[in-house]
């Protein structure tokens, strides 16, 4: 449901708006009603009353090991049960025995050397040419290694083994069947992740009712100077009803929600706006950061229109002004005063967990799926959701290769319930795919979803069939 926040209202909208724009708030009366979902926002440790950063990153990855290990123990025991004969679960690595098959638990390190170390910075500003920035930092020179409170341990690969540990990065905890061999290494023949948590019933449609849609657009990047105004008009004039017949409109209607994912504004434009001004240039703007405020009003219209006929939920993205490492924190209502003051708008942050009329969504910005890119050899997007979804964790590459903020309590980004749709925003393209687990039954909408300034393309979602499909503006 939605939660008045401020006095303004669409109607107070439409009456200060230009004739124009009142003349067409006046032309959508008879139009289809929209139709309204129930929102559940669960609580997910994400939001930061304060931050303390005097935490030493150690702790995140203890209370991670300890949240996913029962979920560790009881995927092994389902995958393994029929092995002859019943292997023994070690209670912590230091409980190995040499010579004997064992079930260990702990947190993958992979070990790169090709991976950019702090000399490579002080070689740079020394002026020594440094190697050269690699798309991918995987190598048949990576070894790796597990490890839990108690130590750590080398991990090799059985020459029998059916599995290989190329796809995991450093954070993912899992379940490693092998033996110790005399010189203290695991030689690992099978591995298990922990497996999605559990999934709350997808809701039925009742019969003769009309479906419900939410639109996922990502990467506006408005005041962009690649990107296309007339594409982002033509997604407000999509989202209000303003484009196409009756028929259109009831089809319109259906849809429920929008969420914009990440990247709304551009990173130039945040820092010439926020430019610090010498004495001698109090009474003067530069052209740049005329141009800046300009664009950011404009985002802040544009989103407003939205707001005007949907719910909109807008997560912050890499390029947004809000703090850099995750979980970001929701846009201050100072940067969107406009939009912030309906209460159909609705700052969020990054990650985004959110429950539309019974069916669970997972949205992030994109920041995962990149840092995965380069430190596995995990890179297609799909993939990168996939192995989250299957590690029960959103971000395990985090805090190795990913800011994030150093929880000291637990670790935030352990799922606790399996979304229905899960998402992430800034890709090259659209993709999507249904998982599907059929031991317990479980299954999710994964979805890319493409940079709309790059591609002009958002997706639309129907949370009742999980049906996911591409909507392409060309101007």
């Amino acid at each position: 449901t939605l939660e008045t926040r401020a006095p303004r209202t669409l109607d107070h909208m439409a009456s200060t708006a230009s004739p124009s724009k009142r003349l067409r708030t006046a032309a959508t009366t008879d139009r289809p009603v929209r139709k309204l979902l129930t929102v559940d926002r669960p609580p997910h440790g994400f939001t930061l009353p304060r931050r303390d950063f005097a935490v030493q990153y150690a702790e995140i990855y203890t209370k991670r090991v300890a949240a996913l290990r029962g979920a560790c123990i009881s995927a092994a025991r389902r995958k393994w049960s029929s092995l002859e004969p019943k292997v023994a679960f070690a209670d912590r690595l230091r409980s190995l025995h040499c010579g004997k098959q064992m079930v260990v638990i702990g947190t993958v390190f992979r070990d790169m050397p090709l991976r950019p170390t702090a000399l490579d910075e002080y070689t740079r500003k020394r002026g020594i040419e440094a190697p050269p920035p690699r798309e991918n930092y995987c190598s048949d020179e990576d070894t790796f290694i597990l490890e839990d409170e108690s130590c750590r341990v080398n991990v090799l690969v059985a020459e029998d083994s059916p599995v290989h540990m190329d796809q995991l990065c450093t954070g993912v905890v899992v379940a490693l069947l092998g033996v110790e061999d005399a010189d203290g290494n695991f030689v690992m023949h099978d591995v298990c992740l922990p497996g999605p948590p559990p999934q709350a019933a997808l809701p039925a449609l009742p019969a003769g009712t009309a479906p419900s849609y939410v639109l996922l657009v990502s990467d506006l990047r408005i005041g962009h100077p690649e990107a296309n105004p007339l594409l982002d008009q033509m997604l407000v004039d999509y989202v209000t009803g303003a484009l196409g017949t009756h028929e259109f409109h009831e089809d319109n209607a259906k849809l429920s929600q929008v969420i914009v994912v990440g990247s709304t504004f551009t990173s130039d434009n945040i820092e010439a706006a926020s430019e610090r001004r010498s004495r001698s240039d109090q009474g003067q703007l530069s052209e740049k950061r005329i141009s800046a405020l300009t664009s950011l009003k404009r985002a802040d219209h544009l989103l407003a229109e939205l707001c005007s006929s949907v719910a909109v939920d807008i997560l912050p993205g890499p390029n947004d002004p809000t703090n850099f490492s995750l979980p970001q924190q929701p846009l201050s209502p100072y940067v969107l005063p406009l939009s912030e003051s309906l209460s159909s708008c609705n700052a969020v942050t990054n990650p985004h967990l959110a429950v539309y009329s019974g069916t669970h969504f997972v949205v992030c910005s994109g920041q995962v799926s990149s840092s995965l890119a380069q430190f596995s050899k995990v890179s297609d997007p799909l993939d990168v959701l996939e192995l989250t979804l299957r590690s029960r964790h959103l971000a395990p590459i985090a805090p190795d290769a990913l800011e994030i903020y150093p929880f000291k309590e637990s670790d935030p980004f352990v799922l606790q319930h399996c979304p229905h749709v899960y998402a992430c925003g800034g890709q090259a393209s659209f993709a999507t795919k249904l998982y599907e687990d059929s031991d317990d039954h479980q299954r999710v909408r994964l979805i890319a979803i493409p940079s709309f300034y790059k591609t002009g393309v958002a997706v639309l979602v129907n949370i009742h069939s999980l049906e996911a499909k591409p909507i392409q503006f060309a101007a």
